[in-house]
């Protein structure tokens, strides 16, 4: 679980600091599941799930800020006639950050960048390896008038499509954000050969990996997407289990910020299924 970060990261007037009046316990409680916003007022919250700006509150100069990155899209399997396929692997999750912030302005506008949901690798209906899927965007917090990033949490990697031989490779997920606190994310796992079930998705305290995708005959299954955050049973979207013909394709998680999409299987004739996109980002933000 993340902690607030313990040393203080200062730029220019605003800083990370240690000296948050919100217990850290309710924060990382918060980290783990979103529903314990309700111990706050309405105008203490305020969740972001598009791209836009919020204003700091008059005669408040500090706030907690929740970051998350957008999910990679899962890949899609290959195309191989009479041979062994592989699925494509899962996409990994945006990363998560979070950080008690002092020194912020009154009124002041700050523009939000929501990381988009990456999409999944198309299906395959010619011979070869299955196409990756995109990864993440990226989510910012932004000051409007000194252009001061205040936090960034990068998107997860797309999942790789499965290669002509070889198994499939796991997706890296979100990296490091560039500001302060700590940061998390989780790997999409590896789509497999054709006598292999796809690797599940990397699970956090949030959620649990996407299942791999079981093999069929000589067509191995996709690999799971990574788990998100903030919401609990944020999981990855699962990989697609092989049909020996049109694989369907990888899964697409519901609920949850960051998820990464699951791989689709290879299939032998026909098209592969395409990988399932990821989940966008998402900023939350507590006041004091």
């Amino acid at each position: 679980m993340a902690d607030i970060a313990s040393n203080a990261d200062k730029m220019n007037d605003v800083e990370i600091s240690t000296d948050a009046p919100i217990t850290e316990s309710l924060m990382n409680k918060i980290g783990a599941n979103i529903n314990y916003l309700l111990d706050f007022s309405e105008s203490q919250v305020e969740i972001i799930e598009t791209t836009g700006s919020f204003v700091q509150p008059e005669g408040v100069t500090n706030a907690y800020f929740y970051l998350v990155g957008g999910g990679g899209g899962g890949g899609s399997g290959s195309r191989r006639s009479g041979t062994d396929n592989c699925g494509g692997s899962g996409g990994g999750s945006g990363a998560f950050t979070q950080g008690w912030y002092t020194g912020l302005v009154p009124g002041r506008t700050y523009n939000v960048t929501i990381g988009a949901a990456g999409t999944g690798g198309a299906g395959k209906s010619a011979a070869g390896a299955g196409n990756n899927g995109s990864a993440g965007g990226t989510t910012t917090v932004v000051d409007s008038v000194t252009s001061i990033t205040l936090l960034s949490a990068p998107g997860g990697s797309g999942g790789i499509g499965g290669p002509d031989a070889a198994d499939g490779s796991a997706a890296a997920g979100g990296n490091n954000a560039t500001i302060g606190s700590h940061s998390y994310s989780t790997n999409g796992g590896a789509g497999k050969d054709g006598t292999v079930d796809g690797d599940a998705g990397q699970s956090n305290i949030y959620g649990t990996g996407g299942l791999g995708g079981n093999n069929s005959s000589d067509d191995g299954g996709g690999g799971g997407g990574g788990a998100g955050w903030l919401v609990s049973g944020a999981n990855g979207g699962n990989g697609s289990t092989s049909t020996n013909l049109n694989s369907p394709p990888g899964g697409t998680p519901t609920i949850g910020y960051g998820n990464g999409g699951g791989g689709s299987a290879g299939a032998d004739s026909g098209t592969t299924g395409v990988g399932g996109d990821g989940r966008p980002g998402a900023v939350v933000i507590v006041f004091p």
